[in-house]
């Protein structure tokens, strides 16, 4: 039984035990005896010989109470000191069930004159405490003691003395209970008051055996036909006994798992086992409740199993067992304990020591309470007796704290002193907390006497209650109204929240455990990998602390999936491949490796690049012969494991020649190879071949049969030969191995070689592997050996005509090269150009006097070589007498041969340029006075006279065009590899509003091939235009032109503005050298002046190319007014140019300047030449300068 936890000793002093069990006495004799209910097992006594009687119950009601009803006795029977007064009518039937006793069977002291146990077959005699089977002793009254059925007295001594009345104990076969070992057996000072031994017979229906040559004897245990004593071993040598045999009556032996004999064969048929019983079947040991499943690699449920209970299998052991690994115990073994508050009853490794067991087996004195200090369990009883504790002087409530820790009796609690039952605790002036607990709960008893009125519980004269509270000794908040044994929360009587272990908390933790709402319980869940759960089972587990498997609908938690699953991403364990049996696996595949198994039990091979490698992992259903046709691997053959991952077998692929196989290669015998084409016959036997050829020839076609046959061609064949015989016989071979010989066949009339191993003495030469009657082989030498000689003469004549030629060959050339040197012509040599550039095919077109028409009075310019007319062109190609106004350049002076040559080669530039932007040449008119060049006219003059006059009507649109068109030209040029030299807006002209032309190339130089810069060291040029290395060094490049381009820009951008205004030129190069440049025109950004200042840079690689400017000013020219301001105050930032455009149209059919040009002519002054003198039109230029 199990005791409180706490306040063990105030419950042991003060609860009175009035006589509980003294309503049954009497009872039970008088009342109709019931129908017993039947118990598989029962604990029995283990008393001994002592006297251990209950107060208040008589032994016959004890005896009752312990065996009635029970089939086998766990522990003994015992029946001592019994007393037969006033109990004559008494049922001592009580006994007739059992038929096992695993101790002993006492029968001491009593006054009964019979005991009868019908249905006993077996006294085992293993309990410990008494040291006899059977001990019957000291009966004064006993007759007999009757056991009929009984086979086996098992170990133990038998002692059977005193008594004096059994007058049977000589009629008893002592062999058949206990084979024999008379030794055991002690019979003594029985049977001394029976008046003749010899009038004492069995019944006549009794069992005999016989004794001497011819008398025999009955057994029996008492006479009467029910009291025969049960042979079995007579006529029978076997140990476990005999049994008739139903169809020839010969006694047969019983199965060797039988005891006390059996009525038939097999282990079913025993009466008694030697090991377990399992429901009728004997075995040597019970199926365990566990067993190992080895695909999960886990133990698992069995659902056959079950725990041994003695000599029994039993699926759940008795309530009052303990369970130890599989077997029913009542007590754990040496390093195991139970846990006796829980509901669990198994046996489990102690942590640290284990809880003190004490035995204890008579009433509690003084001396023995001092041996009970720090005992978990009581083995035995607690008896604690006035009569006892009275040889204890000054004893008190103190010295029964011994047993506070007591969690355990195993047997009964008795308390018997004086009181009538009542709880008093008064007159302690340092006691809290006695008057804090609800008493009515803890007393259920009455007072003895029927008038006595007085409290069953007093409570008085202790500390007071304020003190007790202002000391803080108080129950805790976490106890219940029912009060408190002691301070904190483990001296609760109950809790008012919930009840962790021994200790009151306010709710549970939130891991591990959960909460029992019946109970008011924290308690822990099943297994300690359960962080979360609900409830006992494994099935309430929400939450693991580490992975979780789930079998079923069971989920169980573990510290790391089994070797049988893999863990998931979600810490579940999920179940390994079949295929993978016990090996493990990190996926759910059958593949090898990873995602699949570890090891396959059975593998199929392939092999990469004749590698061999695991495929996948199989299941073998049937044998294992049968492994690769499972799967239907017909070409794969079975064989042991024999690379790293297999372990059992492997299903590997048979030879390519081969449709099935039983084993690696490609012998039909060795190997079990069915070929798919050609068996060769080798060494009896066969081996699979792709093709018939080499040294066999064929038999049988395999494409008219299951697979071609080939053999071995003979050995006088040539061996190495793609196909050596057509046949088995030397006469077949395509080629010899050493000598062969024609022959013709009588047959066919044919000629056939046969091989042979050397040639005959008739044909004793060789030519070819073939014996011949002629040397063959040496006329064919003298025959070579004569044409090698002739070959010789003519290779040597041959060369001696080489040779004298070579020699007539040097001495002409020598004389060649003579001639060569005094007649050698000034040749130039040639220069290296890129081939794919081609000459200028351009054509000029030359003008005859009469088609032009010149108006010598009306000069559109002039200068120091040359004047240019307004006139007329008319073509004679064209009828309609068509006039085309043109501009005429004629040179001055005739005689003046290098001003006609700088024409003309200005001339033939602008005849080989061909661009929109560029001034176009009509033609060149030699005149015996002069020669004349003609172009178009433009009558709206150059951009710099434009840009002045019309300064009011142009905006940053038209602006940022005329810079755009300009590098456009420019770009044409650079591409043509033409320096222009003289880059400015006067010798741009203006065609219309929206189109400029760059003019006047008569400064322009093209570069040679080779060559990237041009040295001019004579002319003259204009200063202000030029970049720093031309005013140094005379030198002119396209970075020359790209700062010449950045002047004229500036030029545009300031309406006409002169470069460098008041300064001569050393002032120009000083101020230049001193690193500064043209300022920043008012209206112009700070994107587009630097622009200009890349022009500007003084190291020519840095600048620009026409390329990149020509691309920059078309971006400029996109949105204009990002990059220009207007000057026109009233002008919207945001007009379009082709407002502007208008206006300017506008204004320049008003002026009287645009006009025809037949009357421009007349209405314009002639301006000079800027190039008549140094200054001129506030242009400086310098001759022949050199700086």
């Amino acid at each position: 039984m199990k005791l409180p936890l706490s306040g063990l000793w105030l419950l042991i002093f003060h609860i009175w035990l009035p006589h509980v069990l003294a309503q049954a006495k009497n009872e039970t004799a008088k009342a109709e005896t019931p129908k017993p209910v039947l118990r598989k097992f029962c604990s029995g006594t283990s008393n001994c010989l002592s006297n251990t009687n209950t107060i208040g119950i008589d032994k016959y009601t004890q005896l009752s109470m312990i065996y009635k009803g029970c089939k086998r006795i766990y522990g003994n029977i015992e029946i001592t000191h019994v007393e037969t007064k006033n109990n004559d009518s008494l049922d001592w039937s009580i006994f007739d069930d059992i038929e096992e006793v695993k101790g002993s069977v006492i029968i001491f002291n009593t006054d009964l004159q019979n005991v009868s146990f019908k249905n006993l077959r077996i006294i085992w005699g293993e309990q410990n405490a008494c040291n006899h089977s059977v001990f019957i002793s000291t009966n004064n009254n006993l007759k007999f003691v009757s056991m009929p059925k009984l086979r086996v007295i098992n170990k133990k001594p038998i002692y059977i003395v005193k008594n004096p009345y059994m007058c049977y104990l000589n009629k008893i076969k002592w062999q058949e209970l206990i084979d024999d070992d008379t030794s055991r057996l002690y019979l003594e000072n029985n049977s001394e008051k029976c008046s003749d031994k010899k009038s004492f017979a069995c019944d006549a229906s009794c069992p005999s055996t016989s004794i001497g040559n011819s008398s025999k004897m009955q057994h029996c245990w008492f006479r009467g036909a029910k009291h025969c004593q049960d042979t079995y071993r007579t006529n029978c040598h076997c140990p476990g006994g005999c049994y008739k045999d139903p169809k020839d009556g010969q006694p047969k032996c019983c199965d060797s798992s039988c005891l006390g004999g059996c009525y038939g064969d097999g282990p079913t048929k025993c009466l008694a086992c030697k090991e377990v019983n399992d429901d009728g079947v004997c075995r040597a040991t019970c199926p365990k409740p566990k067993q190992m499943d080895f695909q999960l690699g886990q133990l698992v449920d069995n659902p056959d199993g079950k725990y041994t209970h003695f000599k029994y299998c039993v699926k759940e052991c008795p309530e009052e067992m303990l369970i130890d690994d599989y077997h029913c115990v009542r007590h754990c073994m040496t390093g195991k304990a139970y846990d006796a508050e829980s509901d669990s009853r198994e046996c489990k490794p102690c942590n640290g020591n284990c809880p003190k067991i004490c035995r204890v087996n008579q009433p509690i004195n003084g001396l023995l309470l001092k041996n009970l200090t720090g005992c978990y369990e009581i083995d035995g009883y607690i008896d604690i007796s006035e009569h006892y504790m009275s040889v204890k002087k000054n004893f008190t409530i103190k010295d029964l704290d011994v047993l506070k820790s007591v969690r355990v009796v195993s047997e009964w609690v008795r308390l018997q002193v004086q009181s009538a039952g009542e709880v008093l605790i008064n007159d302690n002036i340092q006691l809290c907390y006695a008057d804090t607990i609800n008493w009515t709960g803890i007393v259920t008893g009455k007072p003895i006497a029927k008038n006595d009125t007085r409290s069953m519980v007093r409570i008085m004269k202790n500390q007071d209650k304020r003190k007790c509270e202002s000391r803080m000794r108080k129950c805790d908040s976490n106890c219940d109204s029912r009060g408190c044994w002691g301070p904190g929360p483990k001296n609760c009587v109950a809790c008012q929240h919930w009840k962790l272990k021994d200790e009151c908390v306010q709710k549970c933790p939130e891991h591990n455990y959960y909460q029992n709402a019946t109970t008011k319980e924290c308690l822990p869940c099943e297994s300690r990998e359960c962080k979360l759960c609900t409830g006992p089972t494994a099935e309430e587990c929400k939450l693991c602390y580490h992975v979780s498997i789930f079998e079923e609908s069971r989920m169980t938690c573990l510290p790391e999936c089994p070797e049988s699953h893999y863990q998931r991403n979600d810490s579940t364990c999920e179940k390994c491949h079949d295929a993978c049996y016990k090996h493990g696996c990190t996926g759910s595949g059958s593949s090898f490796g990873n995602g699949g198994c570890k090891k396959c039990e059975y593998a199929l091979i392939n092999h990469d690049n004749d590698k061999p490698f695991i495929e996948k992992c199989l299941i073998m259903n049937n044998s294992a012969l049968d492994l690769c046709e499972q799967y239907g691997l017909n070409n794969y053959y079975a064989t042991a494991a024999r690379i790293e991952g297999a372990v059992e077998l492997m299903c590997e692929k048979c030879d390519d020649e081969c449709k099935n196989c039983t084993s690696s290669g490609r012998n039909v015998k060795s190997n079990g190879c069915a070929c798919k084409h050609w068996a060769m016959d080798v060494q009896n036997d066969e081996t699979c071949i792709e093709e018939c050829k080499g040294p066999y020839y064929t038999v049988k076609d395999y494409t008219m049969a299951p697979n071609g046959l080939c053999k071995k061609c003979h050995e006088l064949c040539d061996q190495n030969q793609d196909q050596a015989c057509t046949d088995g016989t030397s006469a077949g071979c395509t080629e010899c191995k050493i000598v062969g010989i024609k022959r013709r066949s009588n047959v066919t009339d044919e000629d056939y070689t046969e091989c042979l191993s050397e040639c005959p003495g008739t044909h004793p030469y060789i030519y070819n592997k073939l014996c011949s009657e002629v040397d063959i082989q040496g006329q064919l030498n003298l025959i070579y050996h004569t044409i090698a000689a002739i070959l010789i003469a003519v290779f040597l004549f041959l060369g001696i005509c080489v040779l004298m030629y070579f020699c007539r060959y040097r001495k002409t050339k020598r004389k060649l090269q003579i001639v060569e040197l005094d007649n050698c012509a000034d040749i130039p040599e040639m220069s290296p150009i890129d081939p794919t550039i081609r000459p200028n095919l351009n054509k000029l077109n030359l003008i005859a006097t009469s088609e032009l028409e010149m108006k010598t009075g009306k000069i559109l310019g002039q200068g120091a070589f040359g004047v240019v007319y307004a006139g007329y062109w008319m073509p004679k190609e064209k009828k309609h007498g068509i006039r085309v106004p043109v501009a005429i350049k004629v040179v001055k002076d005739a005689r003046n041969f290098e001003a006609e040559d700088e024409m003309l080669s200005e001339a033939m530039k602008m005849c080989q340029l061909r661009h929109e932007h560029l001034l176009r040449i009509i033609g060149i008119c030699f005149h015996e006075d002069a020669m004349k060049m003609v172009t178009l006219l433009r009558p709206l003059g150059n951009l710099l006279s434009f840009l002045k006059k019309h300064r009011t009507n142009l905006g940053g649109r038209e602006l940022l065009l005329y810079c755009y068109q300009i590098s456009s030209a420019m770009k044409y040029l650079y591409e043509r590899r033409v320096v222009h030299r003289d880059l400015a807006a006067r010798n741009v002209l203006v065609k219309d509003v929206n189109r400029i032309e760059v003019a006047d190339f008569g400064l322009s130089k093209i570069l040679e091939h080779g060559k990237n810069t041009v040295l001019v060291e004579t002319g003259k040029v204009a200063v202000k235009w030029l970049a720093i290395e031309s005013l140094t060094d005379q030198i002119y490049n396209h970075a020359t032109d790209v700062w010449a381009f950045g002047v004229t820009c500036w030029e545009i951008l300031t309406f006409g503005q002169s470069p460098y205004q008041g300064m001569d030129l050393c002032g120009i190069r000083s101020f230049l050298r001193d690193g500064n440049r043209l300022a920043q025109p008012p209206n112009c950004s700070s994107e587009l002046y630097q622009e200009l200042l890349r022009c500007w840079m003084s190291n020519p690689d840095s600048r620009p190319t026409f390329v990149m400017l020509n691309e920059r000013f078309h971006a400029f020219c996109t949105v204009p007014n990002l990059y220009y301001q207007n000057e026109k105050p009233n002008q919207d930032t945001v007009e379009t140019g082709a407002d502007s455009q208008t206006e300017l149209l506008r204004e320049l059919l008003e002026d009287t300047d645009f006009e025809n040009p037949l009357d421009y002519f007349d209405s314009q002054t002639v301006p000079s030449s800027p190039t008549d003198s140094e200054v001129v039109g506030g242009l400086l230029f310098y001759e022949n300068l050199k700086i």
